[in-house]
């Protein structure tokens, strides 16, 4: 279930360059090249693609428009403009397989991917993840069967918000299974209980309680998460998320994502901050650039990461074969912030229904 190879171990900080700059501008041509835009891409299933029209949800003129009173810019307009943000996010979420979407999903999927890590000295970390989600029969769709592989709350903040950081210092994945339910109202707070066990030796057993609640403003959507847990290993722990949305065109949405978590195990406040933006180049190509920001409070709040990355993905083959590439700047307090260049590269086989 899952694979891990190293080759040409290199010394802990080796400082040959990468050349990611090139990646990068490889990327920005990627998403530039009317070429590449222009080709015509067959359609894909309804919920597989990337919802790239949303000109229906931006009046063309809405100055001109009969104004019925006072407030009338809480109407229409806007609601469309919010509605579009939400179809908007809902769509990259899903195209780049986000967490999120599998955690607030009431379908069944099942994602095996590869990824590999080419680091500076020419070190290669390669490592395969398997991720299943299945509804029980005769549960009405609230009772699910997850396979996870190492969940988020293991994860560090770095890891978590970058989603494709390996660690290479530990890059065996561990697989947790567990039964996860949910209940709540869709527009106020979603809660979602888990309970399970990590398949490896030594057992970990672990609870879980996610709750989740989305606002919508007139331009802005709001994204709240709140999980407490407890691993019999490490203890308990929190986490608080709060991530801002909004479409600054009609493929260009912006993200500001911020992370506070506290745990037992390291007795301190571990701090995040990021921001995105996700363009839609077509049905089956999109890409996300991202600065983040990250450090915590021991002994005082200070920064302990900058990471600069691009996130270029792209249907292969049927609506189920991903490809991206990953080229990563990174800046630690270990190495008195020297910058390191990564290059990632996955494939990703990705069902749901």
């Amino acid at each position: 279930m899952q694979t891990c190879v190293k080759k040409d171990q290199a010394p802990s900080h080796p400082r040959t360059g990468l050349g990611v700059s090139r990646w990068i501008a490889l990327l920005l041509f990627l998403a530039a090249s009317p070429v590449l835009a222009q080709t015509e891409e067959p359609a894909l299933p309804s919920g597989e693609s990337i919802n790239t029209d949303c000109t229906d949800l931006f009046p063309e003129d809405p100055l001109t428009e009969t104004k019925p009173g006072f407030f009338s810019f809480l109407d229409a307009p806007q609601q469309r403009i919010s509605a579009g943000l939400e179809s908007m996010a809902q769509s990259i979420d899903s195209f780049f397989a986000n967490e999120q979407v599998f955690y607030k999903s009431s379908g069944s999927y099942l994602r095996y991917s590869v990824d590999s890590l080419f680091e500076e000295g020419g070190r290669l970390t390669t490592v395969g993840k398997l991720d299943i989600s299945l509804h029980l029969p005769r549960t009405e769709q609230k009772l699910k069967l997850v396979l996870e592989s190492d969940p988020v709350e293991r994860q560090s903040n770095l890891q978590r918000a970058t989603t494709n950081t390996l660690d290479t210092a530990q890059p065996e994945t561990n697989y947790y299974a567990g039964l996860q339910s949910e209940f709540g109202k869709e527009t106020k707070w979603r809660f979602s209980p888990s309970v399970g066990l990590k398949l490896h030796f030594p057992i970990e057993y672990y609870v879980r309680m996610r709750a989740f609640r989305d606002i919508r403003f007139t331009t802005w959507n709001l994204h709240l998460t709140e999980s407490v847990y407890w691993y019999d290993t490490v203890g308990a722990g929190a986490d608080s998320e709060m991530v801002w949305e909004r479409l600054l065109d009609k493929r260009l949405l912006f993200r500001a994502s911020s992370l506070v978590r506290n745990t037992e195990e390291y007795q301190r406040f571990d701090l995040s901050q990021v921001f995105s933006i996700s363009q839609t180049l077509s049905e089956r190509r999109a890409i996300t650039y991202s600065i983040g920001f990250f450090g915590n409070s021991e002994p005082n709040i200070h920064a302990t990461d900058y990471v600069l990355q691009a996130r270029y993905r792209q249907i292969i083959h049927g609506d189920y074969l991903f490809m991206e590439l990953v080229p990563q700047v990174r800046y630690r307090i270990d190495y008195a912030f020297t910058q390191e260049d990564s290059l990632l590269v996955r494939f990703e086989w990705l069902f749901r229904r």
